[in-house]
């Protein structure tokens, strides 16, 4: 039996780098909707773990309604949904998915398991308070089946990292990996943090299936698959999605000679002074932000006693690097000489 697990999809629609089709779809929406594609065709059971959409308080009726359909309409005889942070809006009303219950078995009220072919599926929604966590898993541990018991999970782990500096968080809601009683378990998968990570021999975050923002911009994304009847378990990176890059510049001939694509997105940290024809040329049509000071004008002066080849040499290194250099020199050349 082929199980694929997903999580933090945090289906919105963002306003930067964002463009609107004829549609009236956001094209960040759309990229996002792309995860949908990376679950294997002969998924028999489909597993969110959590942050289906990023707001748990205000949602789009057309953008609920599209992931409602793929959901659907995705891989997976069976699916499952544990609840995360972002799904309630109160702990003590209805969750905001209450209407996906249609199409998949959902983790509301607390701790539930549940059998499918011989697995048994213990699942934790977001706890209130960590002592709800851990009372629910220790009656996932009472409830243990004769089978697989695979512990389905939203929530944060203390040492687990976050982010391009590996931090790592210990807040009133985080639990620590002893707390999960994880050796009771054969698999324990979880939500909650977007990075893909495993923290134990059988403990794994899943991660959001796709970079969310220039926080995940060195994390490798994807979806997780497990073939109960081998054992065989699967990273399935996402290589369709745009990326989130941050690119210090630190020399004007750096920018100038860079090439930017069309797809991923751009944070450009500038330490030093550029011009702004250069910065224009490098940016036109490209998905990016600017940090840093910016000149409108650049004077290049040159050493006294320089060739005239040299000074032509050195205006397309800084100002037009997107010239052909040889070609340029010989036709400057024969204007001056």
């Amino acid at each position: 039996m082929k199980i694929a697990l997903i999580a933090d999809t945090h289906f919105n629609e963002p306003y930067a780098f964002a463009s609107v089709d004829k549609y009236g779809v956001n094209s960040r929406f759309a990229n996002q909707m792309s995860v949908w594609d990376i679950i294997p065709q002969d998924t028999d059971i489909l597993v969110h773990l959590g942050d289906l959409f990023n707001s748990k308080f205000r949602l789009n009726r057309q953008i609920y309604d599209r992931v409602f359909d793929s959901f659907n309409k995705a891989p997976g005889d069976y699916k499952i949904f544990v609840l995360g942070n972002h799904d309630y809006y109160s702990f003590h009303k209805e969750p905001t998915l209450s209407p996906f219950r249609e199409i998949c078995s959902m983790c509301v009220h607390r701790y539930v398991h549940m059998d499918i072919g011989g697995v048994r599926f213990h699942c934790i929604r977001y706890p209130a308070l960590p002592k709800h966590f851990f009372e629910d898993v220790d009656m996932a541990v009472e409830n243990l089946g004769s089978g697989v018991n695979i512990l389905l999970a939203h929530v944060g782990v203390a040492e687990a990292s976050i982010g391009p500096l590996q931090l790592n968080l210990s807040l009133s809601d985080t639990v620590h990996i002893s707390e999960l009683r994880y050796k009771h378990f054969d698999y324990v998968f979880l939500g909650h943090y977007h990075k893909h990570q495993q923290l134990a021999n059988n403990v794994w975050y899943v991660g959001s299936p796709l970079q969310l923002s220039f926080s995940e911009r060195e994390e490798k994304k994807g979806i997780m698959t497990l073939d109960t009847d081998n054992g065989k378990l699967e990273f399935v990176q996402n290589t369709v999605a745009p990326r989130f890059h941050v690119i210090k510049i630190t020399n004007p001939k750096q920018l100038a000679k860079m090439v930017l694509n069309d797809k991923d997105f751009y944070r450009l940290e500038l330490e030093c002074q550029v011009s702004r024809s250069i910065l224009d040329n490098t940016t036109k049509d490209k998905n990016v932000s600017i940090e840093g000071g910016i000149v409108e004008k650049r004077e290049i002066r040159l050493k006294e006693g320089i060739s005239p080849q040299e000074i032509i040499s050195e205006y397309v290194d800084i100002m037009k690097p997107d010239l052909d250099k040889e070609v340029t020199i010989k036709e400057g050349l024969r204007w001056l000489v």
